[in-house]
């Protein structure tokens, strides 16, 4: 057994951590008293293949070559932006869903919300970052689950564009879903769809 002992101090790092990742109490006093859960996790998180997840950063691996045939799709015609395969790191703090809708419009298409996105110093987030989140749900920002608008909101992967399209994910009656739906010059609804970024 861990001779580990919290200070008041460490108490209230975990409390606001909760806190920050809209745990409830019910949710912490479960994985307090469920025996093993959390050695389980950490075991998972340490041998996941695509990265090595810590508190606050997740370190992408692009040593090994993508699976093409990733959830069964032929993955092989896309094509990844350059800034966003730069991308090592996905630091939580940097982690961001935004569109760059200017006043007046409802509708600009994705092609041109990722170029003002790039122009603003944004990096879209490709299909290896989409991987590791598809992986380890459990590292989706919860407030990506959060209507906006009175809609479910559609996280773009912009980073990277398979056969013409992009890929989005949205939560919906309780589980994460995931499809190509939209074509790169298809227009966006202003209150429907937010690029997954790293701030510049």
């Amino acid at each position: 057994m861990s001779d580990l002992k919290l200070d008041v101090g460490q108490a209230v790092e975990l409390k606001e951590a909760f806190r920050r990742e809209g745990y409830t109490n019910a949710e912490i006093k479960m994985l307090c008293e469920r025996k093993g859960f959390l050695r389980q996790a950490l075991e998972a998180l340490y041998q996941d293949s695509c990265a090595k997840l810590s508190w606050n950063k997740v370190t992408i691996d692009r040593s090994t070559p993508f699976d093409n045939n990733f959830l069964g799709d032929d993955w092989k015609d896309r094509i990844d932006e350059k800034c966003s395969l730069s991308l090592t790191e996905i630091d939580f703090g940097k982690l961001e869903i935004r569109s760059m809708f200017k006043r007046g419009e409802k509708f600009l298409t994705f092609r041109e919300n990722r170029r003002r996105l790039q122009e603003a110093g944004y990096i879209s987030l490709d299909a290896r970052v989409f991987q590791m989140f598809w992986e380890n749900k459990s590292r989706i920002p919860k407030s990506w689950k959060k209507i906006k608008n009175g809609r479910i909101p559609n996280i773009i992967f912009d980073g990277t564009v398979v056969r013409g399209s992009v890929t989005i994910i949205w939560f919906q009656n309780g589980e994460w879903c995931t499809d190509t739906p939209f074509g790169i010059d298809d227009p966006m609804h202003r209150d429907d769809c937010f690029s997954a970024v790293i701030a510049p």
